[in-house]
């Protein structure tokens, strides 16, 4: 018993010691961020990337927002050619490690402050092309189709009815890294 115990502990501080002297080297440049979102209605946020823990002790948090989006600042596999591991952020500034199968490839942004939907690509108040079709009451999250222009075209779906439409992106968006505004 005090074998497999020791076993365990060694094998975690082996892991904590790969963490430390290989993290930099995982971490991605700051124009590579990458959003993704979530998969599942729970899903484990964890201090480190362990999933043969049986007291439970890496779970950081248990996330249960579905879709939520999430910035991906790390990744870790132990030798196959399959991403394991993902470090993210999210969008309170909490990290911690999920497991590649809690991540969806689709993307999603979180409004924070209430949006305008508009009708068309266009955020002229000078135009006949701007017009408001909603108000969007944050927080929400909603899917990104596209970016065009500094607006994204995005989805979502309330009270069962879906709606699309655009939105004008500003600092009230998490989702959208700056090197995505910066070339549209």
């Amino acid at each position: 018993m005090h074998f497999l115990c020791l076993m365990i502990i060694i094998k975690k501080i082996f892991l904590i010691l790969i963490f430390i002297l290989f993290l930099p080297g995982l971490a991605f440049s700051k124009e590579d961020f990458d959003f993704k979102s979530l998969k599942n209605i729970k899903s484990n946020l964890r201090h480190y990337p362990e999933k043969d823990d049986p007291n439970l002790k890496t779970i950081k948090f248990v996330l249960t927002q579905i879709h939520m989006p999430i910035k991906i600042i790390g990744e870790f596999n132990s030798g196959g050619p399959l991403v394991e591991w993902y470090n993210v952020e999210l969008f309170n500034g909490v990290t911690g490690w999920l497991y590649h199968n809690q991540i969806s490839k689709n993307r999603t942004l979180l409004l924070k402050k209430n949006k305008n939907l508009y009708l068309f690509n266009s955020f002229n108040p000078n135009s006949l092309m701007t017009q408001i079709k909603a108000k969007i009451i944050s927080p929400k999250i909603v899917i990104l189709e596209k970016i065009k222009n500094n607006m994204a075209k995005i989805s979502f779906s309330n009270k069962g009815k879906n709606s699309s439409g655009w939105i004008l992106l500003d600092d009230s968006i998490w989702g959208v890294p700056q090197l995505e505004l910066k070339n549209n």
